[in-house]
């Protein structure tokens, strides 16, 4: 949600004030990732089962998932502080294809959320993910073609396909830690 607030247009002060924040919860993020893994890593130097060992490692990689998920949140951030310095602006398009990918990409997050609390399966992670995939290879089709008819600018494209690229990824990450939980993979 900061992140998608970060995209609408706002005064400096504002778009700092948000931008910091999204900082700091990243930061929260790899401390966090820091300090679970280390107690995980202790815990697994313990006598332990193999299927409690398994039970680790998924937990290690849900961990490590989670916290490439707010590295990518806040590289989202840093595009978007780069089309503010830069002073660019986006076409109606290039709007429209960017809260679409949000939206999926939210939806992607309350199912891993659901997956996390043992509410739901892979099954619908998987059909978002690709989802997700196909709304990037559209846009970035767009985008080209876009470019080719001088309808934005390169820097504006760049940054554009930035920010796609960079939920695609994210994308990726959720997927990830519903295949650690889930001990499946996508199909």
């Amino acid at each position: 949600d900061m992140v998608e607030e970060l995209t609408a247009p706002q005064d400096d002060e504002n778009f700092q004030a948000l931008y910091d924040r999204i900082a700091k919860y990243e930061q929260i993020s790899d401390n966090m990732d820091n300090e679970i893994g280390k107690y995980l890593g202790q815990v697994s130097n313990a006598h332990l089962s193999d299927e409690t060992k398994q039970s680790i490692r998924a937990m290690i990689r849900e961990i490590g998932e989670l916290e490439s998920i707010g590295d990518s949140f806040f590289n989202l951030a840093r595009a978007l502080m780069r089309r503010k310095n830069q002073q660019v602006t986006f076409s109606k398009a290039q709007e429209e294809g960017l809260a679409e990918m949000y939206g999926l990409l939210e939806q992607s997050m309350d199912q891993m959320i659901a997956v996390l609390r043992g509410e739901a399966d892979l099954t619908e992670s998987t059909r978002l993910e690709i989802a997700i995939n196909a709304c990037r290879d559209r846009l970035r089709e767009q985008n080209e073609g876009a470019v080719d008819e001088h309808d934005y600018s390169y820097a504006c494209s760049t940054i554009f396909m930035d920010l796609i690229s960079e939920c695609e990824q994210c994308g990726d990450y959720i997927v990830n830690v519903v295949e650690a939980k889930t001990g499946q993979k996508e199909i």
